[in-house]
């Protein structure tokens, strides 16, 4: 049977599993990503979890499709807790709140043990995950700012390490960094001018909206965004002065290696 067809999205987490890996991939709705990694040999072993019976029972359905119930283990449970310590090397949790995924990472430290990568893609407060890594013995990596359907994704790679060190040295305060992203900055993708320029014209809307209120509370609220919107002014044209390349004049590359177009 041909390998299963990913989105944009699940290709580009797929690309930053390790080669040969153990792989749970947590909340994994129809066990997709887990099908396709173990189908073309990314993923030695998986475990596709969900913590509700109706995506759990589709995810066993499609491992049974594919032939793959000896290589895939479909479980149902809440987070990390369905997983032993050690068992696997990549987890990916994708496709959730930037807090719920803080909340899984922390309720099973146990669970982290032998970990060698995590594979992250937040929804919404990818500074929450960033914050909870550098906290936490892990370092990030790499980043991916990605559009489908007209969307953007972001994709977090963090392994265990030095969790402050992406944001030494930086352009940025490390707090700036922890928003906008270490290596979404360094590489100043297009991507990232856009996802700031949308979110600038949504917070001048929310300011205008504040301005016409009377209270005290929405006046400190709208003078609070004016400070974020002056941040967001000073990112904007600093990214818009970058290259997408570094000093070197090399492109950068994607994660297989590829020349970024």
């Amino acid at each position: 049977m041909a390998a299963v067809s990913l989105s944009k999205r699940l290709h580009t987490l797929a690309r930053f599993v390790l080669p040969g890996s153990r792989v749970a991939d947590i909340g994994s709705d129809h066990a997709q990503l887990p099908v396709y990694l173990v189908q073309t040999g990314r993923a030695a072993w998986a475990v596709a979890t969900d913590v509700h019976r109706g995506p759990w029972e589709a995810a066993r359905a499609q491992v049974a499709r594919h032939g793959l119930e000896g290589r895939i283990d479909v479980r149902l449970g809440d987070g990390l807790s369905v997983l032993e310590p050690g068992e696997a090397d990549v987890l990916v949790l994708a496709g959730m709140g930037g807090p719920l995924i803080v909340r899984i990472l922390s309720a099973h430290p146990d669970r982290l043990r032998g970990v060698r990568r995590l594979v992250l893609q937040p929804n919404t407060e990818p500074a929450s995950v960033r914050r909870w890594l550098r906290d936490h013995g892990f370092c990030l990596v790499d980043e991916e700012l990605l559009e489908e359907d007209g969307r953007l994704y972001e994709v977090l790679v963090a392994e265990p390490g030095d969790g402050g060190a992406p944001y030494r040295d930086g352009e940025l305060p490390e707090e700036e960094l922890l928003e906008v992203g270490p290596h979404l900055w360094r590489k100043a993708s297009p991507l990232l001018v856009r996802k700031w320029e949308a979110e600038r014209e949504h917070l001048a809307r929310v300011c205008a909206q504040l301005a016409r209120a009377k209270s005290a509370k929405a006046q400190a609220k709208r003078a609070e965004l004016q400070q974020h919107l002056a941040r967001i002014d000073r990112w904007l044209s600093l990214l818009r002065q970058k290259k997408a390349t570094p000093p070197n004049g090399t492109p950068v590359a994607e994660p297989d290696g590829r020349p970024r177009a």
